[in-house]
């Protein structure tokens, strides 16, 4: 199951492979290899984007996540056994969870 920690692990391991990729580039355009130095620093900015892009959407899937468990807890459903089950299907699938729930019962029911 994913977890914040999980994805901030997943962030610093890029990290590292990234800084590592970096050094190993450097070291090859010092021997004279050919790789210019602004290659190395592309690569590492469309690397560096990437991983915010990843961060982003791990936090906001998140919070999306969150807010549908609140939404789900606070709305009044014709049975309460519904509640529970949308509550165990959002907690138990996360973002997929929380996106069935969006689209069939919140955008529904607006």
């Amino acid at each position: 199951m994913w977890t914040p920690v999980f994805e901030i692990k997943q962030v610093a391991n890029l990290l590292g492979g990234a800084t590592q990729r970096v050094a190993e580039e450097a070291a090859k355009v010092s021997a004279g290899n050919g790789t210019s130095i602004a290659r190395i620093i592309l690569e590492l900015v469309i690397m560096l984007l990437w991983v915010v892009l990843v961060f982003i959407i791990g936090v906001g899937g998140t919070i999306f996540w969150v807010l549908m468990m609140i939404d789900c807890a606070n709305r009044k459903f014709k049975k309460s056994d519904e509640k529970v089950m949308w509550l165990i299907i959002i907690i138990a699938s996360y973002l997929i969870g929380a996106l069935i729930y969006y689209f069939a019962v919140k955008k529904k029911r607006q």
